[in-house]
């Protein structure tokens, strides 16, 4: 259904930058294996995206894409935020 959006970015900073997309992915995969949200795994993997390419000296230009591309997928989660607040948020992981 969703990460259409996320995926797309993810292909193309994978050209961009592809060492700060492994760390982001590699922050995505941990924390869905860890929670079970892949929700929470997008946006804390858009998010770490930004240190990763300063870390790595990216132009200027990469930085200000990735921050409209973050702010993009931080919007179209907003109803995933809000479920994640409540805990309402559907989890792959099994409850016990």
């Amino acid at each position: 259904k969703g990460g259409k959006g996320v995926a797309t970015g993810l292909g193309a900073f994978l050209y961009l930058a592809p060492k700060a997309v492994l760390i982001s992915l590699a922050v995505f995969i941990a924390t869905v294996a860890a929670t079970g949200f892949v929700s929470l795994g997008s946006l804390l993997a858009s998010a770490v995206i930004l240190p990763c390419l300063y870390f790595f000296a990216e132009p200027t230009w990469k930085l200000l894409l990735a921050c409209f591309v973050v702010v993009m997928i931080w919007i179209k989660h907003y109803e995933n935020i809000g479920r994640l607040l409540k805990g309402h948020e559907k989890s792959f992981k099994k409850k016990k």
